[in-house]
């Protein structure tokens, strides 16, 4: 069995932990392999799949070392490259939103994908940026796979791009393509084609400004990504949740998209958290980045300080948190009934 299906039926069976959204988004790759309009190509997805792993950690205690895409992340690649329309063999996906809690590895995951949709997708003169609200923050997936160029262990690949640090570009002149960090400081907005699009930290996109003029961009190409990666965060009607809760009315049935896919790893209603069980459940690479150890610490930190609380549900459970719940300890308030 392919891996992707392998972990969609793990998922959908139980035998893996999950939140509502993740099974649901299980059990829609699990129902799309029955529709006629659609099939999944295994090499595909496994050439993207591969081209990603053959990159190495530059941080931490895996520095140095190849990268090991975990399920979730296989999951993800296999269904942005695998999925293909019948009718003209082009991708199902156009846009893709990303819902996971922090240290779960999704900025080099998505800095793979930007450099797979730079150089590897056969695509002539392809844009690819890494996008946020503020230019600083727009450079850290750009930097990630900068680095990831360069320490790549293969001289006959690296020699195929160039590398400018200012401005900040990646050139990939075999195909005349290129890949950029922008933010809506950029003054050149109305001019792009992209056929990538990387949407670091959707959260913090207060307005939709910004989204609409890059989604708007992306007509020219045939079969463009717009990929979204995001935590929770504090903003409860931002383009984040608008996205958000579009990905769950597709996962839940209540709206038809079969263009958009969607993942979001986070706590189900009733859920403790405190409860080991709980974190793992939210955490696709507990045990592998995200430790035990250090979830306890920072809980144990948290518990009696609602700022602090408010923060490691946000960042660390992926749960969404209103400001008043950011400074009210909610077991003493609870208490009070």
């Amino acid at each position: 069995m392919h891996v992707v299906h392998q972990y969609a039926g793990e998922i959908s069976s139980g035998k893996r932990a999950a939140c509502q959204w993740v099974r649901l988004a299980c059990e829609r790759h699990l129902a799309d392999l029955k529709r006629e309009e659609f099939f999944f190509d295994e090499g595909a997805a496994d050439r993207a799949i591969r081209f990603i792993e053959k990159f190495r950690h530059y941080k931490g205690q895996w520095a140095g070392k190849r990268f090991t895409l975990e399920p979730w992340q296989k999951f993800v690649v296999g269904n942005l490259f695998g999925w293909k329309r019948r009718a003209d063999g082009l991708r199902k996906y156009r846009h893709a939103y990303i819902e996971i809690p922090r240290k779960n590895g999704k900025t080099i995951l998505g800095a793979g994908i930007a450099l797979y949709m730079l150089c590897a997708d056969g695509e002539g003169g392809a844009e690819v940026y890494s996008v946020a609200t503020k230019q600083d923050q727009s450079k850290i997936l750009w930097r990630d796979a900068r680095t990831m160029l360069e320490k790549c262990k293969v001289p006959s690949f690296i020699e195929r791009f160039e590398i400018r640090k200012n401005p900040a570009i990646i050139e990939y002149p075999g195909k005349d393509s290129l890949m950029s960090p922008l933010s809506r400081e950029a003054s050149n907005l109305d001019g792009l084609n992209p056929h990538c699009i990387v949407a670091d930290e959707l959260h913090a996109w207060k307005d939709p400004d910004l989204w609409n003029v890059l989604n708007s961009a992306l007509g020219a190409r045939s079969q463009p990504l717009f990929l979204q990666i995001t935590t929770a965060g504090y903003v409860s009607n931002g383009v984040c949740r608008e996205q958000q809760r579009h990905v769950q009315s597709v996962l839940n049935g209540t709206q038809e998209h079969d263009s958009y896919f969607g993942i979001i790893y986070t706590l189900d209603e009733g859920d403790d958290e405190e409860e080991e069980g709980s974190w793992e459940k939210a955490n696709p690479n507990y045990g592998v980045s995200v430790l035990k150890a250090g979830m306890r610490s920072d809980f144990d930190l948290a518990k009696n300080n609602p700022t602090l609380m408010a923060d490691f549900k946000v960042k660390r459970l992926n749960v969404w948190v209103t400001a008043a719940q950011a400074w009210l300890n909610m077991v003493d308030w609870k208490c009070c009934f």
